[in-house]
């Protein structure tokens, strides 16, 4: 049988409030994952959150905070980039 296509998009508004819940159902969430930790890279000016969802059979399968950042005329998503002291965000 083959597999659902994953979906890949921003969370809403009810998911970024609940967003420290969400990650928490995934067994390799840390606190990097974390709504106060990003909150704390944007604070820093390291860029603007954007909360990332992968959907499979309408069901969430994986989550992933990151930010947008501008280089030049690039915008980039990082999670993380480097300089943030951060091995590592998704889970």
């Amino acid at each position: 049988m083959p597999q659902a296509m994953v979906t890949v998009r921003a969370a809403t508004p009810a998911e970024r409030g609940d967003w420290d819940q969400l990650v928490a159902r995934f067994p390799n969430c840390r606190i990097v994952h974390k709504r106060a930790w990003i909150e704390w890279l944007e604070a820093c000016g390291c860029g603007t959150p954007l909360y990332l969802v992968f959907e499979q059979a309408g069901e969430i399968v994986a989550a992933i905070p990151g930010l947008l950042v501008r280089l030049g005329l690039l915008r980039l998503y990082g999670s993380p980039l480097p300089g943030w002291q951060t091995p590592a965000m998704g889970p």
